[in-house]
């Protein structure tokens, strides 16, 4: 199946699918008049049923849909939300979803509620829907509706402004309705709406003067809810926040804060959950003050609440000039040390492109990288050049093949008297250069040591304050325990006034 999209200004698409056939969101670009279609296609061999221009909406070039979803009769159903023009206050969101026939695309009916808001312009959001029995659920702000499948007409209306709204929708073993919102989480009568419980918790861990935000929630094979997202902090260093919710149970749960390594930043990024229950975490941490980031792998025992271990997947800079390598989103959990995904790569400024592979996550070392630094911490006056070392020791249980060291200068005058030592013997040790950044790849024993040295010129700058940034990462198959020795960051103090004699 190609050619979905052409090369339009915002052209995309997204993919639903059952095991019969696979059904596309196609948006043809903001500069396409009437640009939203719909398709569905034959899984086997690619076939095309069918492509219907979806109707009823005035601004197409600020359209956001759903991903499209197949029920058991082949029928199509997408939501979308668009700006459309209204007196007060002059501009407003309209709201819609879409039930399309599987045999021919014909839109059976479409349910559409122009909202009124006093943000101007609105936040859009994609309304949320989910299939249940014949009939489908359908968020409206602030509450919930049940809509007859065959017709679109409200079988009944619940009020959800207990929980803020609604962030993902379930169905109960018994059939009954288990939603989650910015507030809280609760469960309702499939048959009438009628609440049987609200919970604040875990939202009141973060609420109100720490909220948690960006909460992702995924269903176990269990029927529990696991709930990942992040606490915000007063000083911006946010805390992951993990949360397992039982529905089956009342309404219990647990919630934790997993700790994070200073200086660094942590987020979770991705989760799944394998064949065995087993949760896996993809981490985002972020070198404060920094373009340096870290991405690692790890499991989440919900037991202790805890990481247990970390690999590291990726590691670079968000410097232009410098190449990097980033996973951008998981196609699968882990599964039997494998792990498909899509990634980006940056091999110039000018060369980017997106790939999809697989990530071999065996374990074939255990141990210990870590990172120090040393350098004059000043004052430094503009022009006088500044001697740097970094250090890299690595305890284990194996040697490796591809240790990354990547060090952001205080200063983007480049390095003089740059020197690198490796104790692998027949090992070239080399660096290369990227506007300020160093950037290294080497083989390690263990009881290894790498050690880059040189010196930079400091440049006038309107702050008083520089840091050396440095980060270390072993390959995808080392497992570490603890990875807040990977990271280290220096302040210098400059003078913001040259030598007058200059």
């Amino acid at each position: 199946m190609t050619g979905l999209v052409g090369g339009s200004f915002g052209a995309s698409f997204s993919l639903g699918a059952n095991s019969e056939r696979i059904a596309a969101v196609i948006h043809e670009g903001s500069e396409v008049e009437d640009s939203l279609l719909v398709g569905a296609w034959n899984i086997a061999d690619g076939t095309s049923f069918w492509r219907t221009k979806l109707n009823g909406l005035e601004n197409w070039d600020q359209t956001q849909a759903s991903a499209p979803v197949i029920d058991a009769d082949n029928n199509v159903w997408v939501s979308l939300a668009t700006y459309v023009e209204c007196t007060w206050p002059d501009i407003c969101a309209r709201y819609m979803l879409y039930k399309l026939d599987g045999t021919n695309g014909s839109i059976l009916w479409q349910n559409g509620d122009l909202l009124v808001t006093q943000f101007e312009p609105p936040h859009l959001s994609i309304p949320l829907f989910k299939l249940v029995e014949d009939d489908v659920l359908l968020e409206k702000f602030p509450g919930l509706l049940r809509l007859n499948g065959l017709d679109g007409s409200i079988e009944w209306a619940a009020d959800t402004t207990e929980t803020s709204g609604i962030s993902s929708l379930h169905i109960a073993s018994d059939g009954d309705i288990v939603l989650t919102g910015f507030l809280g989480w609760g469960r309702l009568d499939a048959a009438d709406g009628t609440a049987i419980w609200f919970s604040n918790a875990p939202a009141y861990a973060c609420a109100p003067f720490n909220p948690c935000r960006y909460v992702q929630t995924h269903e176990m094979p269990n029927g529990d809810l696991l709930q990942v997202g992040i606490r915000a902090a007063a000083n911006y260093n946010n805390e992951p926040m993990v949360a397992l919710l039982h529905p089956e149970n009342g309404g219990s749960f647990e919630v934790w804060f997993p700790v994070s390594s200073t200086p660094l930043i942590s987020s979770v990024q991705y989760v799944a959950v394998d064949s065995q229950s087993r949760i896996w975490m993809q981490i985002r941490e972020d070198l404060g003050g920094s373009n340096l980031r870290l991405r690692y792998l790890t499991r989440f025992d919900p037991e202790t609440g805890t990481w247990m271990g970390r690999q590291a997947v990726s590691n670079f800079s968000y410097n232009w000039l410098s190449p990097y390598r980033s996973i951008n989103q998981w196609l699968g959990p882990p599964q039997d040390g494998r792990l498909p995904v899509q990634v980006y790569e940056r091999a110039s400024p000018q060369l980017g492109y997106y790939a999809i592979g697989m990530l071999d996550t065996q374990v074939s070392a255990r141990g210990n990288i870590s990172i120090t630094a040393t350098m004059d911490r000043g004052p430094v006056m503009p022009g006088e050049e500044v001697a740097f070392q970094v250090k890299v020791n690595y305890i284990g249980t194996a040697a490796l093949d591809s240790v990354v060291v990547r060090i952001a200068l205080p200063w983007s005058s480049g390095t003089s008297d740059l020197d690198c030592f490796s104790g692998t013997p027949g090992h070239l040790c080399s660096i290369e250069q990227n506007d300020g950044d160093l950037r290294g790849t080497f083989a390690m024993q263990p009881g290894g040591e790498i050690v880059v040295s040189g010196k930079v010129k400091a440049l006038d700058s309107d702050s008083e304050l520089q840091r050396l940034n440095a980060i270390v990462q072993g390959p995808v198959t080392l497992m570490e325990q603890d990875s807040s020795d990977n990271t280290i960051t220096l302040s210098v103090t400059q003078s913001l006034f040259r030598n007058g004699f200059d």
